[in-house]
């Protein structure tokens, strides 16, 4: 530990101190010392205090690192973190990616390095500009910026290495403040002594600080040097400070470093123009263990496949990837992939009535059955019940039968048609998706062509397939796999038409009565624009209304 200056020292404090005295009368500054011996300030570190184990040494298995440019870097280990002992000097990013030279020191954005021609840069490296330090590009502006522990911002430091956050420099920090051995003095914070080398500071009288007995510097090992640092062409401060970036940003033209003074005794933190020139240490990635992680996903078949990370895979299936994370660790993802057929079911009416079976399944279609004996045709106020049969009024109850709609529209078989649902979906609800036209849904900007439309089911379809129920409530808000839709505007205007009678209904069953006075308004399933749908309110009139006004919802559906 010849490094460390004064650990290998075995006399006791006493004989030390008059060591010292004595070299302080010689220089005149003989009351000093004695003033502070007296209020107990203990200059030199205690022989009763030791260094933890493995601290101020090489890296375990890392005593050396070598950049791009094939300069070598001396390690060394404080606490559980392992840094570069020596400034950086490099020219090019890990990549190869240049950095730039010199620079007027007026952008914030161009990364720069620079060269004091009278510093020997094997012992003070090169200075950096904070776009330099944490790679910044034209393309991606900065790149990295971070105040986690660890950073992750590799920057210009070498692979595997990191520029630290502010808070793994306040790590080193609070772990020197700790360690009695690398504190000067009563106060934890006294710890610059411990930090800085044993050459090159300015010299200065006051206690504890880092210029003030030089040779017993260095305790850590850290060995930072006075190298200053510089705007431009102009360099200063070398021999009374050193200045580290870390990859944190305080804001766009400013940015945190750590900091050194030969005339102070801390080691401290402030913020400063990212535009200056200062110095860089680096960090050495901790180890890190392969971690996993799945998830699943499903397509509809007949889609281009399914892609992740430019991989694409068309059959249903588990797949692995393994990526590397901004640590350097292996991630493992597992990828339980399933395709199926997503064809909608064909909505019963448009099938029988319509022929249109267009993009849905017909073997989907389920033709519903009448009440054994029940006889033909079907009438507008009929029960539909949940097993598909129907019950009129005035057999109702019907003892094992549930209600699930009222009849308000009846095809020309007598045996089939639409049936309102007994209940409000919603009574204050958005359509949603403002200002977004809905693919493969007509507008209708004329309220009499708007009544032509009765594609309530393939409308509702559309609606469902472009967003969620977040982005589209009104659609979501139907039971659309038991085959309830948003009725389109013309269902919604034969549904009205006979309101008196499917009140008279709804209420035998216990359902929902439909308001007879009063504001009131039904969302359809009819567009009329990208910022406007189509609804019935009072006295049936069909008005468009913003899709993001809240409204009543009830679903219909087929049988």
């Amino acid at each position: 530990m010849k490094n460390v200056g004064y650990r290998d020292i075995a006399i006791t404090i006493r004989v030390l101190a008059l060591v010292v005295i004595s070299h302080l009368l010689a220089s005149g500054t003989a009351s000093g010392m004695a003033t502070g011996a007296n209020t107990g300030i203990r200059y030199l570190r205690a022989s009763s205090d030791t260094i933890p184990p493995g601290d101020a040494q090489p890296c375990p298995g890392t005593p050396t690192v070598t950049d791009i440019d094939g300069n070598v870097y001396n390690t060394v280990k404080i606490g559980e973190q392992c840094w570069m002992k020596e400034n950086l000097r490099v020219t090019r990013y890990a990549d190869g990616t240049p950095i730039y030279s010199g620079g007027d020191a007026t952008s914030n954005t161009v990364p720069y390095y620079y060269v004091n021609p009278n510093l020997d840069a094997a012992v003070y490296g090169y200075f950096y500009n904070w776009p330099a330090a944490v790679g910044w590009t034209a393309a991606l502006g900065y790149n990295h910026t971070s105040n986690t522990n660890q950073s992750n911002v590799q920057g210009a430091c070498p692979t595997g290495w990191h520029v630290p956050s502010i808070m793994e420099w306040e790590q080193l920090s609070n772990y020197v403040s700790s360690v009695p051995a690398y504190v000067c003095g009563n106060s934890t914070g006294q710890i610059g002594m411990s930090l800085a080398s044993q050459t090159g500071w300015n010299s200065n009288g006051i206690s504890c600080v880092v210029g003030y007995y030089t040779s017993h510097n260095n305790a850590t090992g850290f060995s930072t040097v006075p190298a200053g640092y510089c705007n431009g062409s102009s360099f200063s401060s070398a021999g009374s400070s050193a200045f580290l970036w870390s990859s944190t940003e305080y804001s766009t033209d400013y940015a945190w470093y750590s900091f050194l003074v030969y005339s102070a005794s801390g080691f401290n933190t402030n913020y400063y123009e990212k535009i200056h020139g200062r110095s860089i240490r680096c960090l050495l990635n901790p180890p890190c263990s392969p971690s996993s992680s799945e998830f699943s996903d499903t397509i509809c078949d007949g889609n281009d496949g399914y892609t992740w990370n430019d991989s694409v895979y068309t059959e249903s299936g588990d797949y692995t990837q393994t990526f590397t994370n901004a640590a350097g660790c292996d991630s493992v993802v597992t990828l339980h992939l399933t395709i199926t057929d997503c064809t909608p079911p064909c909505d019963a009416f448009a099938v029988r009535i319509l022929g249109d079976t267009a993009e849905c399944a017909t073997d989907s279609v389920t033709l519903y059955a009448m009440v054994p004996g029940a006889t033909p045709p079907v009438a507008v106020g009929d029960i539909l019940c949940t097993d598909n049969t129907i019950v009129k009024p005035g057999d109702w109850p019907v003892a094992g039968k549930t209600a699930l709609g009222v009849v308000f529209h009846v095809d020309g078989t007598g045996l089939h048609g639409w049936a309102v649902h007994l209940n409000d979906q919603s009574t204050s609800i958005t359509w949603g998706g403002s200002d977004t036209d809905i693919p493969n849904l007509h507008d209708f900007e004329i309220a009499r062509e708007a009544l032509a439309d009765t594609a309530g089911f393939a409308n509702t379809l559309a609606i469902r397939a472009l967003g969620d129920a977040s982005t589209y409530p009104a659609a979501w808000a139907v039971d659309l796999d038991n085959g309830w839709y948003l009725p389109a505007a013309g269902q919604l205007r034969v549904l009205f038409g006979e309101l008196p009678t499917l009140n008279a209904s709804l209420q035998t069953v216990g359902g929902t009565q439909f308001p007879m006075s009063g504001y009131w308004c039904y969302w359809s399933s009819t567009e009329r624009s990208s910022s406007y749908a189509w609804a019935l309110y009072y006295l049936s009139n069909l008005d468009c209304f913003s899709k993001a006004a809240t409204i009543r919802v009830h679903s219909v559906r087929a049988f």
